[in-house]
């Protein structure tokens, strides 16, 4: 392991491997939160820099520290003291140190630690994290550094492979889950709730599978009203969302928000006018936007993103070798990166 001038990375986290999706849910920071979240974190007296990475499948919480096992516990205590959870979480973290959080980090811009290996969104996530942490003032030389160089990493990687080669993305995945339980999509009505970038890509996706109808539901109506209009759709107010269900085939829900967009009682009020028409729910959100109970409900049929990993190790096996050169791609970099950020600093070499 190596370390630059007493100072070390670390890495808290939890991902879709280790952690479900209940938790992942719990442990999330909503944009609007992040700088908010940055500068609590930035009050731990053990903690120098920090940023905070937090998708649907990860929340990663990275620092710059002096001494280590402070660090960490500050991390731990920082999660549990802002999420107010009183629960063991332990069991579901991960703690990475030095070069650990160097090539992790190189990893997940690269999309080799993703659910769906290739996909592009996350190389977007990692820069938003790393401007959100540089505009709040919580990222200094260091992880400015290490932020830049994962960025140079992620681009090299799917400009020297085919790891990103077609359609590769949480919301692909889920139009392909949605064909193997519906079939040919062709005519279907489809309402998505969220105008973000999900929202977009997924009705990108679904348009080329020759749907009849969009609507796009959104807190903001401006928005909804500029995606919807991308495709000949239909706007709607969060409001009029009830009334949408009784004659939609397909909902996909990606906000997110902190409290549930569609509930049990609402989707049962549709069925009443559905004449036994079956409904497809996929909740992309994190938290979860569709009430869990929703799937109980005769002819309804709820999924949500951990559904999806099925899907994602056929992605990988199609994509293996492209993997494999990433992998030494990441790691040739991460030689080259941990030798210049100590000539950058002017400073010898040191073990741990």
């Amino acid at each position: 392991m190596r370390y630059v001038s007493g100072y070390s990375f670390i890495l808290v986290g939890l991902n879709h491997r280790t952690a479900p999706l209940e938790i992942r849910e719990k442990l999330s920071f909503p944009s609007s939160h992040l700088p908010q979240a940055l500068l609590s974190l930035f009050s731990y007296p053990s903690i120098r820099e920090c940023a905070i990475l937090s998708t649907c499948n990860r929340v990663e919480i990275y620092g710059v520290t002096e001494k280590r096992e402070k660090g960490f516990n500050s991390l731990v205590q920082f999660i549990r003291e802002y999420q107010e959870m009183d629960g063991e979480i332990e069991i579901f973290l991960y703690f990475l140190k030095g070069e650990e959080v160097v090539r992790h980090l190189f990893r997940v811009a690269a999309s080799l630690d993703s659910m769906i290996v290739g996909e592009n969104q996350i190389l977007h996530q990692v820069k938003e994290a790393y401007l959100t942490a540089l505009k709040t003032g919580t990222a200094g030389k260091s992880l400015t550094l290490l932020f830049q160089e994962a960025l140079r990493v992620g681009r090299k990687v799917r400009r020297e492979t085919d790891i990103s080669k077609g359609s590769v993305s949480i919301s692909s995945a889920a139009v392909k889950l949605m064909e193997e339980f519906l079939g040919e999509l062709r005519g279907k009505r489809v309402m998505i709730v969220g105008a973000g970038k999900m929202g977009e890509i997924t009705v990108r996706a679904l348009a080329k599978k020759g749907i009849r109808m969009v609507m796009v539901a959104n807190r903001t109506y401006e928005k909804a009203r500029r995606l919807a209009q991308i495709f000949q759709g239909e706007a709607l107010h969060l409001d009029n969302l009830s009334e949408a269900l009784k004659y939609v085939d397909i909902v996909i829900s990606s906000t997110r928000a902190p409290h549930f967009i569609i509930r049990e009682r609402e989707v049962k009020e549709s069925l009443k006018h559905r004449n036994g028409k079956p409904l497809f729910l996929m909740d992309l959100g994190i938290p979860r936007n569709i009430e869990e109970a929703v799937a109980n409900l005769p002819g309804v049929y709820l999924f949500n993103i951990d559904h999806l990993k099925k899907i994602s190790k056929e992605n990988l096996r199609g994509r293996l070798e492209a993997a494999k050169k990433a992998e030494k791609i990441v790691e040739r970099e991460k030689e080259r990166f941990l030798n210049k950020l100590v000539k950058s600093l002017c400073i010898p070499e040191k073990s741990l």
